[in-house]
């Protein structure tokens, strides 16, 4: 068995250290805040990190992933497209977020970065 255990004073451990909490970005949804990790993934299917039934949703909608310390969007492939502040994103192509932008789903399910 392979021990995954992160040293503090090893490189990453130090890299984590200095991340902290100040980093952590979260999504907002019905008011209810989803913390993101190094990838997420939303759907309607249960086999997605963040299941959302709505019949305009896909089932493997989207992917958010975290790259060298940002945060990426990308459409899987879905039916009703994602739209990143109201412009609708290219399935399987990476586009970088910030705080304040706007994520729909389909047309009735919103997501913001906080």
């Amino acid at each position: 068995m392979k021990d995954e255990t992160i040293v503090q004073t090893s490189p990453v451990g130090k890299r984590l250290k200095k991340l902290g909490k100040k980093n952590v970005q979260c999504l907002l949804f019905n008011g209810r805040e989803i913390q993101m990790h190094s990838r997420l993934t939303i759907g309607r299917a249960k086999g997605n990190d963040f299941v959302i039934d709505d019949s305009m949703v896909s089932r493997f909608h989207l992917e958010l992933q975290q790259i060298r310390g940002s945060y990426f969007i990308k459409d899987r492939g879905s039916s009703n497209g994602t739209y990143l502040n109201d412009r609708i994103i290219s399935p399987d192509k990476y586009i970088k977020l910030k705080t304040g932008d706007i994520i729909r789903l389909g047309m009735r399910i919103e997501l913001t970065i906080v």
